[in-house]
């Protein structure tokens, strides 16, 4: 059964709208007859255009934003790492900017009338913001940080490229989906851009050199804070020390086994004979 309400728009070129809801999609019909659909992706509860199939890719690239927040906080998790903390903390801090930004600006989303509205205010974009941020920051960690004893030249210029497609596509996203103008994305991907580099350069300048006194903290040592600042490759610096260890591991166990060999006694056949227990009897 499809349940049909009927809603008051609060925008002042908005109609009333007739409203079905049924699974994973939205309909609104008027006098003049059917108006676009859109399907709903039931995770994230972003809509697209039933039929679409660009704008369901486009869907799940506006999700690229909740997609890096999990990977970071998966890496603060488990790494322990203060450069890692504290990216992630300025993308917080960038969030927090956004919204006081939107409630300050209070400019509305575009007016979709076969959609329900977001609650939130549009300028700026908080995907666009959140991408400028992740982009600035990444391209100055790659171009400053990764230098050539980090990783081949080639290889920097792929990883740049992925962040800005990712960007860019997240961008576009919101845009072609109507959740945003494109002015609001481009203020949010500068504002966010800008966040970034002083973020970036705050945390190279002024907090790298308290990484060494915060990891041999008392809190530090609890948590088990690391950094990773000094080791120009983290990825091959972890395989090298996994490596060494299962050879160390590996030598160990061979130089047991010729200290002590086990003694391995055979039948006629050749097959392994099996210990047997004697009981001893009193007479």
């Amino acid at each position: 059964m499809t349940l049909r309400i009927l809603i008051l728009l609060p925008h002042p070129l908005a109609r009333f709208y007739l409203f079905s809801f049924s699974s994973g999609s939205s309909k609104s019909h008027n006098h003049e007859g059917v108006l676009q659909s859109w399907t709903t992706l039931d995770i994230f509860h972003i809509q697209y255009p039933t039929g679409d199939v660009i704008g369901e890719l486009l869907a799940w690239c506006s999700m690229i934003p909740i997609f890096i927040a999990i990977g970071l906080v998966t890496l603060v998790l488990f790494k322990r790492d203060l450069f890692t903390m504290l990216y992630f903390g300025g993308l917080v801090l960038n969030r927090f900017c956004n919204s006081v930004m939107k409630k300050c600006l209070k400019q509305p989303r575009p007016v979709v009338p076969n959609r329900i509205p977001p609650d939130s205010f549009g300028m700026p974009s908080d995907h666009g913001q959140f991408m400028g941020f992740f982009f600035s920051f990444c391209a100055l960690l790659i171009i400053l940080r990764l230098g050539e004893h980090s990783m081949k030249h080639s290889t920097r210029r792929i990883l740049l490229l992925i962040c800005a497609v990712a960007t860019t596509l997240t961008c576009y996203s919101r845009v072609y989906l109507k959740y945003h103008t494109a002015g609001q994305v481009l203020v949010g991907t500068i504002v966010g851009a800008i966040l970034g580099i002083v973020w970036f350069f705050s945390v190279q300048c002024v907090f790298s050199p308290l990484f060494p006194r915060l990891c041999n903290s008392s809190i530090g040592q609890v948590f088990l804070i690391q950094d990773f600042t000094s080791i120009p490759n983290l990825l091959k610096f972890e395989y090298n020390n996994a490596r060494i260890m299962c050879l160390s591991n590996s030598s160990a166990c061979q130089t047991n086994a010729i200290a002590s060999p086990a003694k391995i006694t055979t039948t006629r056949n050749g097959e392994p004979r099996r210990a047997r227990t004697r009981v001893s009897q009193k007479n």
